[in-house]
């Protein structure tokens, strides 16, 4: 195995095994801290956490698509490959709240105009 690839899986592993102890994290939280009157600092540490874990997440998955494309066609150039996909999961993930909101909004207003 090359060394860029070795370095990228390691990277990977790591980046993986913190990404799911921050996505675990807000779980743990919740089960230490319940009925202790500690609800805002719950939910706004969950939040923070939860966030981090999906750049986390965004950031093994380009990884994983740049080290197969790396294995499987041996040109590194596919790095493009990589950028394009974190490029896509982002737009989906900052999307994705906006839709959400917006289509709250149109309810609201369908609700107020019967």
């Amino acid at each position: 195995m090359p060394d860029f690839d070795k370095a990228v899986y390691l990277f990977l592993v790591l980046a993986a095994t913190v990404t799911t102890a921050l996505a675990l994290a807000p779980v743990h939280l919740h089960r230490s801290l319940f009925r202790r009157h500690s609800k805002p600092a719950l939910v706004q540490t969950g939040h923070l956490l939860l966030r981090a874990a999906l750049v986390g997440l965004a950031l093994v998955m380009t990884g994983a698509v740049l080290l197969i494309f790396d294995v499987a066609t041996h040109d590194r150039s596919l790095a493009l490959t990589a950028a394009v996909s974190v490029a896509a999961l982002l737009a989906v993930l900052g999307m994705l709240p906006r839709i959400v909101r917006i289509d709250r909004v149109q309810a609201r207003l369908e609700r107020a105009a019967r």
